[in-house]
């Protein structure tokens, strides 16, 4: 799936690169991902990008808007938004 994703600036103060490996949260599911197709993320900075959920039958009803977080362990890290499946 295609998203923005924005990371906060309380969340992490190193960026994230290509290839980078968080928990993607929507409502009450999580499930590890990998995030491709950019260079590099500030915080405070957006980008489009590439979502891999490892466990997609969680995800089965996702759809473009679809607002989520992207975590490490219980720390939010980023927000994000869904613009194609």
């Amino acid at each position: 799936m295609r998203a923005i994703v924005t990371l906060t600036v309380s969340g992490r103060i190193n960026p994230i690169f290509s290839g980078y490996r968080p928990l993607f949260r929507i409502d009450s599911f999580q499930s590890d991902c990998y995030i491709t197709n950019f260079v590099k993320i500030n915080p405070d900075e957006s980008s489009n990008v590439n979502i891999e959920v490892l466990l997609p039958d969680k995800f089965k009803n996702l759809k473009n808007g679809d607002i989520f977080i992207l975590a490490e362990g219980r720390k939010k890290v980023a927000d994000g938004i869904i613009i194609e499946i």
